[in-house]
């Protein structure tokens, strides 16, 4: 148990978790993947929920421009994957970070929390207009929407 615990918190902050993971550390993995996301959300939204956000430490030194991204971190978004660290340059790319964590959700449950907590959909509401920002924000909330509904019917 000593190991299972050690390994999913070693693991829980990874882009992705390797491939060959094992039973029953990948489902406890996992699971502290989802969670963190989940509670990370909320303390994220007091960070990054004004127009100019204000804590670099959190904010990992980006650049607070409230109509800036880099156009790396809103592609693969729109690609339904995660966004980069290292891609990342300016708030609006931490928030869409954020956002893309939904395509890593581990369990029906984490996305059923997430559209009804509605963290996202604040976090969302604080991204810069515009034609391609529009069309991620919109496939983000659909996305979710889909992920919601899709566990209501499993759960019939």
């Amino acid at each position: 148990d000593r190991g299972l615990v050690l390994g999913a918190v070693a693991l829980h902050n990874r882009l992705a978790l390797p491939a060959n993971l094992r039973p029953p550390l990948a489902a406890v993995a996992r699971v502290v993947r989802d969670a963190d996301k989940l509670d990370i959300v909320d303390v994220l939204l007091g960070h990054l929920g004004t127009p100019v956000p204000h804590n670099n430490v959190v904010l990992l030194g980006l650049t607070a421009d409230p109509a800036r991204w880099t156009p790396e971190c809103l592609s693969a978004v729109a690609q339904r994957r995660n966004v980069n660290y290292q891609a990342m340059r300016y708030t609006n790319d931490f928030k869409l970070l954020v956002a893309s964590w939904i395509y890593d959700l581990g369990f029906p449950a984490s996305a059923r929390l997430m559209a009804e907590r509605g963290h996202l959909a604040r976090l969302l509401d604080t991204l810069p207009a515009g034609p391609d920002m529009d069309r991620v924000r919109q496939q983000i909330t659909n996305d979710l929407d889909k992920l919601r509904k899709d566990i209501h019917s499993a759960a019939g």
